[in-house]
């Protein structure tokens, strides 16, 4: 993983390198035995913010009535592939 140099410097760890010939170490402890470097994270933000508040989740996606174009089960638990709107 040198292609990005601080690419395994994203989680701290129990034994560096994180990837060792293929494998990565599995701790004993509870979880997944990684915790999120934040220093390095925010070193490296594609976008500025991390983990701000956001208001953008607030409101549905699908408003009331607009069944999308996209394959779903419309009320009536068939599959359609197209706008409706008797929600």
């Amino acid at each position: 993983m040198d292609f990005i140099s601080w690419w395994q410097e994203l989680v701290a760890v129990v034994s560096q390198p994180l990837i060792n010939q293929g494998y990565i170490a599995v701790p004993d402890t509870p979880g997944l035995g990684v915790e999120l470097n934040e220093k390095v994270v925010k070193e490296h933000l594609r976008y500025p913010g991390y983990f701000e508040q956001s208001t953008k989740w607030d409101e549905s996606i699908n408003p009331r009535g607009a069944g999308g174009p996209w394959p779903h089960f419309n009320v009536d638990g068939v599959w359609v592939n197209e706008r409706t709107s008797d929600y």
